[in-house]
């Protein structure tokens, strides 16, 4: 996976995800846990500008978040949990994370699993990957980011953050994502936000990172702002610095969704190739993919005034 994607997954997710579709509750035996599982699937291109229109042609890449969640109501774990991805696309093209746990080759297929730890009620692990193939695709929705001021000259400022997304499409979901950065030039840290994010956290590193999730309409505008408190490492020296924003917007897929009883299920994807998720014993499986596309407005930050 290039840099550029990698970035753009590899923490999020960090994305809680709701799913849009409930299957009815009838359907489902009390007796039996229920594992839902997705395969998200975006489109993305990362910028170092701050605007791009719905009809802006985007030169990106694949990129992909598979996940499997024990349903809130269970009981019980969901035992020898395992995601297999059965692909035309070589490791030497496909970057995951967190790593396989094995990757072996099947004729002309690669063959990635991961083996994850039991998992607890409402409990759920992801994979993030992609990369490949390139893509060229419009995001269908116009967005933006706005810094306020982009230039610091003290030793620490509040600067404004404001984000706006109009869909014009039918999505499920209206996502952005913001991190915050630990340069040679700055630290900074979140002071407030409207409206409040729907989640947050910290890198390994102790970099915060938050994001915003909320139903979506097409046509309407959404406006998410944020305080950022920057402290400036060069004072008295002058930076300027913009945090990374991720913006996307994505929904489930009806027509390809699965039920399946048993220890397995298995999908499709038209890119990556065959999904098998799967558990020692005997679930409901519930698979609901989920398309969108996204765009990743890279940080920038230097000495001085560009």
């Amino acid at each position: 996976m290039s840099i550029v994607a990698r970035k753009i997954f590899s923490a999020s997710f960090v994305v809680v995800l709701l799913l849009a579709i409930i299957l009815p509750i009838s359907t489902v035996k009390a007796s039996t846990t229920v594992v839902w599982v997705s395969c998200m699937h975006f489109g993305a291109a990362a910028t170092l500008g701050d605007s791009i229109p719905a009809n802006a042609i985007l030169d990106g890449v694949h990129v992909w978040e598979l996940w499997m969640q024990n349903d809130i109501s269970s009981s019980a774990l969901v035992v020898d949990p395992h995601i297999t991805v059965t692909s035309p696309i070589d490791s030497s093209h496909l970057s995951f994370r967190p790593k396989p746990s094995s990757i072996l080759t099947s004729g002309p297929n690669t063959v990635y699993d991961w083996s994850f730890p039991s998992i607890s009620p409402d409990g759920t692990y992801y994979v993030d990957g992609g990369g490949y193939p390139r893509c060229t695709y419009s995001p269908m929705f116009d967005c933006s980011r706005t810094v306020s001021p982009f230039v610091i000259s003290s030793r620490s400022k509040l600067q404004n953050l404001a984000v706006r997304v109009t869909p014009h499409f039918a999505a499920d979901w209206v996502w952005a994502w913001v991190a915050l950065t630990r340069s040679r030039v700055e630290t900074a840290t979140f002071v407030s936000a409207t409206p409040s994010f729907n989640d947050s956290g910290t890198w390994s590193d102790g970099t915060p990172w938050a994001q915003w999730k909320l139903k979506s309409y097409p046509e309407k505008e959404y406006v998410l702002k944020c305080t950022i408190q920057v402290t400036n490492k060069a004072y008295p020296g002058t930076i300027h610095y913009k945090p990374r924003v991720t913006v996307g917007c994505w929904g489930v897929v009806p027509s390809s969704s699965l039920f399946v009883t048993g220890s397995s299920i298995t999908a499709q994807d038209e890119t990556l190739g065959s999904i098998r998720y799967s558990a020692s014993g005997t679930y409901q499986w519930i698979y609901q993919p989920q398309k969108g596309t996204l765009v990743d407005y890279r940080s920038v930050y230097g000495y001085g005034t560009p």
